[in-house]
């Protein structure tokens, strides 16, 4: 890691901009939609291992996608899909409520993180 010292601006334009969008949006979703309350994934108690979840959404497990977090950052090819997907991975096979919200705040910093990195460099 570069610089491993990491400056969230919070007051500041680049942030503040960020979440007015992501706010503008969810406003535009409620308006369309109303109020959601879908479950995260299907009943915790439904499963009794992760396969199924991963297969339903055709997502890569945890494990994998942690390797091919670690095999691309070795091979400076890590990119934010493979970063937000590892945690996307982290919160639908979380074992509990608790897990799944702390993995899914993670997600979306990281979705945040990615919106910050198009905004400086624009890739």
């Amino acid at each position: 890691m570069k610089n491993s010292r990491i400056e969230l601006k919070i007051g500041e334009s680049a942030i503040d901009e960020i979440f007015k969008q992501i706010i503008k949006e969810r406003v535009r979703q409620n308006v369309k939609w109303g109020e959601q309350n879908h479950p995260i994934v299907s009943s915790l108690k439904e499963w009794n291992n992760n396969l199924p979840i991963l297969v339903e959404y055709d997502i890569c497990n945890e494990e994998r996608a942690k390797f091919l977090c670690n095999w691309n950052s070795a091979n400076k090819t890590l990119t934010w899909g493979h970063i937000i997907v590892e945690e996307l991975a982290e919160a639908l096979c979380a074992k509990t409520v608790e897990e799944q919200r702390k993995e899914l705040i993670e997600t979306a910093a990281c979705c945040i993180a990615a919106i910050e990195s198009l905004d400086r460099n624009g890739k």
